[in-house]
């Protein structure tokens, strides 16, 4: 799926792909690897994310959608960033119609906390 998409002609590719982790169950270092193998089957086949690589350009985007219910769903959104996804599908609150979300506001501050210069 993510190959053929990656291959559809630019004018009509979508400008990138979500991934949900719908249940709040799995680990970040297993979502991380889920994420890995996107990233790379999209680079692979000729959609990079070019907001990468010059903070602009909406194309190739890998984005992560991450429910609580363990709580697991912060290590697993900065794990996902750290394996190339170009952000995250959130809200503010962490509260949602089921069971929750990861907050921007908790992935802001961890970044932050951890050097990241671009959220200061």
């Amino acid at each position: 799926l993510v190959q053929g998409i990656a291959m559809m002609p630019p004018s009509i590719r979508p400008v990138g792909m979500l991934q949900e982790e719908p249940i709040g169950e799995y680990f970040a270092d297993e979502v991380a690897a889920w994420n890995q193998e996107v990233r790379d089957t999209m680079d692979a086949n000729g959609w990079p994310s070019l907001f990468q690589q010059d903070g602009e350009t909406l194309d190739g985007l890998l984005l992560a959608h991450v429910h609580k219910q363990w709580g697991l769903a912060d290590a697993v959104v900065l794990d996902v960033l750290a394996a190339g996804a170009d952000g995250v599908w959130c809200s503010i609150c962490e509260e949602g119609a089921a069971m929750g979300h990861a907050s921007s506001c908790v992935t802001l501050a961890n970044l932050a906390r951890l050097g990241n210069k671009d959220v200061l």
